[in-house]
């Protein structure tokens, strides 16, 4: 295990050095805030750790053996050093005199910036909201009041976007995208209750997934228990047609394949009959479990459906809601619902900023669960969420 110490101004410029450096497997071990001079920028030491590389090269079976000895006392010996070197400076009380001034906003900047990692916000997204929150925290300071906390989530709130209830009660034809096992016909099914059965408004379901056998059967049953109309394609060039004739039956719910990466060619044709559809929007559905680098990549991967709006599921099986909250705002896509259970069909619910804000500080859950006794016969047989 190597340790490394680096100097800078702020915490992603240690993060992207540290990779570079280190490799993606660097680990933060610790950070501290320099002595700055009047009117000068804040630095950072910041120390990270990561593992000895394997040597490039493959012995022989003999010298193998003896490198490995040999790089294993080595190894021991050094991280022995580096560790007793750690033990000591962590023992050691701070010289006062080498502390840059601290403020009470300062110190509440810093303890915000540890929770946004500790909730696994990427390091970049975390250091542009600590910026956002000084002038807001200094200017409390200003009028005698240290309230901090209560300050944080309004802003993270208007962070993440979402889409005006205006906007979201015209749509017409929803269609949902994603990959397999995010809950994509789970989150239909509740939506068609939620909207269709709770608010009495006219929903029809159309399945075009049709990769796996009997891959329409779950939601065809669940429908049929909703009393939803539905209808499966087995060829997505018929969807505009489909769409078409039944247009006045109100608020469409498009149900698509699961593509993998050897599907491209099938995404392509479904996307381009998808376009087709006038007024479509397009809902990219994620596990709000997966961390950011998968969404991203998800993300990527189904650029073809052009989604603009995304739908998280699962957030009941997580305690770090920052690669969720990140993703939505990074990449500018509103969230109008969020499934927060496997149960059929009362787990979802309208997605709400201040909400996803308070669970990204451990302040509360983002997936509050009621118990309801909807969740009957409708969620036997389903998987997902």
């Amino acid at each position: 295990m190597r340790l490394k110490s680096y100097f800078v101004h702020t915490m992603e410029e240690a993060l992207q050095t540290a990779k570079v450096e280190l490799g993606e497997d660097a680990m933060l071990v610790d950070s501290k805030r320099l002595e700055t001079p009047q009117g000068g920028r804040a630095r950072l030491e910041v120390i990270f750790a990561a593992p000895v590389p394997p040597p490039a090269l493959r012995p022989s079976r003999n010298e193998a053996a003896t490198n490995k000895r040999a790089a294993t006392t080595a190894e021991m010996q050094r991280f022995r050093g580096e560790l007793t070197a750690l033990l000591e400076s962590l023992r050691r009380k701070p010289d006062a005199s080498l502390l840059g001034p601290s403020t009470p906003a300062a110190a509440e900047l810093d303890g915000l910036l540890a929770r946004l990692l500790r909730a696994e916000v990427p390091a970049a997204s975390a250091d542009e909201v600590v910026e956002q929150c000084r002038p807001v925290f200094e200017g409390l300071l200003l009028q005698g009041s240290k309230n901090f906390e209560d300050a944080v989530v309004p802003l993270l709130a208007a962070e993440w976007p979402q889409a005006p209830k205006v906007v979201a009660a015209k749509q017409r034809v929803l269609a949902f995208a994603g990959p397999t096992g995010a809950g994509k016909t789970s989150a239909i099914a509740k939506l068609a209750f939620l909207l269709g059965v709770s608010q009495g408004k006219q929903v029809f379901v159309i399945s075009i997934d049709n990769l796996r056998i009997g891959a329409t059967d779950q939601l065809a049953h669940l429908c049929s228990l909703l009393g939803v109309p539905f209808q499966s394609l087995e060829y997505t060039g018929r969807l505009p047609a489909a769409v078409t004739a039944n247009s006045h039956r109100g608020l469409i719910l498009i149900d698509t394949p699961g593509y993998g990466q050897g599907d491209a060619d099938l995404m392509a044709e479904t996307a381009g009959n998808l376009v087709r559809v006038d007024g479509l929007v397009c809902h990219l559905v994620l596990p709000a479990t997966l961390r950011y680098n998968e969404m991203q990549r998800q993300r990527q991967h189904f650029a073809p459906f052009a989604p603009s709006r995304v739908l998280f599921t699962r957030l009941d099986e997580t305690e770090f809601f920052g690669p969720a909250w990140a993703f939505a705002r990074n990449n500018r896509l509103a969230a109008d619902w969020a499934s927060t259970g496997p149960g059929i069909p009362e787990d979802i619910q309208d997605a709400d900023a201040t909400s996803m804000a308070s669970a990204l500080l451990g302040r509360a859950s983002a997936a509050p669960r009621t118990t309801t006794p909807l969740a009957s016969a409708a969620s036997a047989g389903t998987s997902g969420n």
